[in-house]
């Protein structure tokens, strides 16, 4: 079974059997009908820290943490109020007595599922035309090219004249009938872009758009083999992670490393790394006896020695993979590789999570500057967090992170700082993760004024990306800069030969979150 089935018969159970067509939906004009709507909900709990027991339960639609207001109702003002004034905790997945230093209350999820809503019983708009791709699944190889079967609407707008154009390279033609199909040519790795439009006899046409597809040969047998990858905004799960804002597909040559990787399961992501620096942390604060061995089992710069790394190994594995549930689900909502988030933590902090540097907070030892990134670069991120700050000022997250008075700024920076010490941290840092893939994006567009589909491979923008998380994006662009003054080719071999001074530490940094994430 290939990944993206897997991936359906992971998360889609119920569907899973019934799914061969990959239906995408895209827009040539709109068209309703009925639907049966289901929504998510979620029970949120507010829980005393002293003692864990449970103050009160919230109930929200979707999975966004719950507002004031839904917090007031459910619990009542003076719950409210000890949950408004309650100081953050840094370390509540730390399992140790030290846990008890936390006050107040603390917010978990406990409960989420799919419920019908039957007030929306109503007429949705689709839109039209529908197009299938059959015969080979996203991300899979097959020993036959992918179909496209474009479905022509306008019947049933009662304009049976119009017809769909289509345009692949410089092939275009047009699609009469009711339905048509076509086998995809045959693409470079690189892949072709897949244009449509409707036309109506009197030459008005309709909204134009487009998916990414690659069909490479990978075997020149006799029967060969070829590589199917889908970009489309309709289907962004089908894409390989920020290929949507890269437009960019993997090389065929990375086939093979694991950090790149959608596991199938949190299971996936169970490590053994060997982290001396936190074994180390774990024996100065005394949380295993290391008495019998040499120096107390720590060597001269407060790693563990041989013995000491030995006698913490259970909470070593323990403590590293205690948050795999957190990373898959994080790399699935962020759409980033759970391999790179797991990788950095594991660079930045060994899954130690109290921060000893100043304005470093949590396992990914994240900076204020690296909140102004996701605010600036992640706007559905933003739009979110806005919303649940300013919830009686709906209006004031239209407008850009930006573009708000510092003030505001700086509200939303510390409401998104409280995040780090709480399950929703490793959301974060999928979602700044994202953010500097974003912001990569759109620096590489500054400086060659092309695309990164024409500037940069996968592996090199992933490079960029993790850098540019770690050293900023002054230390990234310059290098970027110097680079094209140059007129070498946008590469991660050649922009960190231009990395200097305090920016030159980034060229460990992604070297090690590579040799974590791909072991």
């Amino acid at each position: 079974m290939n990944r993206f089935m897997e991936f359906i018969h992971y998360h889609f159970p119920k569907f899973a059997a019934g799914i061969y067509c990959l239906a995408i939906f895209l827009s040539f004009g709109s068209k309703t009908c009925a639907h049966s709507i289901t929504q998510q909900e979620t029970v949120w709990q507010l829980a005393f820290w002293a003692n864990q027991e449970p103050a009160c339960n919230i109930t929200v639609k979707g999975d966004g943490i719950p507002s004031s207001f839904e917090i007031e109702a459910a619990c009542g003002k003076e719950i409210a109020n000890l949950w408004y004034t309650t100081p953050a905790c840094s370390h509540p997945f730390f399992r140790s007595e030290n846990v008890n230093d936390c006050s107040g209350l603390f917010l978990r999820k406990i409960w989420q599922k799919q419920v019908s809503d039957p007030d929306q019983q109503n007429m949705l708009e689709t839109k039209d035309p529908l197009f299938f791709i059959h015969g080979c699944e996203p991300s899979d190889r097959c020993n036959q090219l992918p179909v496209v079967i474009f479905q022509n609407k306008s019947s049933d707008r009662n304009d049976p004249s119009s017809t769909v154009r289509i345009k692949i390279g410089t092939f275009e033609g047009e699609c009469a009938e009711d339905e048509c199909q076509m086998e995809l040519p045959i693409t470079s790795e690189e892949g072709k872009w897949v244009e449509f439009w409707s036309l109506s006899p009197d030459g008005i046409q309709g909204v134009h758009d487009r998916f990414k597809y690659r069909a490479a040969i990978v075997s020149n047998s006799s029967s060969p083999i070829y590589q199917f990858d889908l970009i489309s905004t309709a289907y962004p799960e089908a894409a390989p992670f920020c290929s949507d804002i890269w437009q960019v597909f993997p090389q065929l040559n990375l086939q093979n490393q694991k950090i790149y990787e959608a596991p199938f399961s949190s299971d996936f992501l169970t490590t053994t790394f060997h982290l001396s620096i936190l074994a180390g942390k774990i024996i100065t604060h005394g949380l295993v006896d290391t008495s019998h061995c040499n120096n107390y089992g720590l060597m001269s710069d407060g790693s563990a020695n041989g013995c000491g790394e030995k006698v913490s190994a259970d909470m070593i594995f323990t403590m590293q993979n205690q948050y795999n549930d957190l990373l898959f689900e994080s790399g699935i909502r962020n759409h980033v590789p759970p391999r790179i988030i797991k990788g950095m933590i594991a660079q930045e902090s060994q899954f130690w999570p109290y921060s000893e540097i100043d304005n470093e907070y949590g396992l990914g030892m994240i900076t204020e500057n690296g909140i102004d990134l996701l605010l600036r670069w992640n706007t559905p991120y933003y739009m979110k967090l806005c919303k649940a700050v300013f919830p009686q000022k709906a209006d004031r997250c239209e407008i850009q992170y930006s573009e708000l008075p510092a003030m505001e700024q700086q509200l939303l920076r510390g409401s998104a700082l409280q995040k780090i010490g709480t399950y929703e941290e490793i959301d974060l840092l999928g979602a700044v993760i994202r953010a500097s893939a974003a912001q990569v994006n759109q620096i590489i567009q500054n400086i060659t004024g092309s695309d990164c589909e024409h500037t940069a491979s996968y592996e090199d923008l992933w490079k960029f990306t993790i850098a540019n998380y770690y050293s900023g994006s002054g230390c990234i662009q310059n290098a970027m800069r110097i680079t094209a003054a140059y007129q070498y080719a946008l590469t991660w071999d050649h922009v960190q030969n231009f990395l200097s001074g305090i920016c030159n530490h980034a060229k460990a940094y992604v070297e090690n979150v590579y040799i974590f994430g791909n072991l």
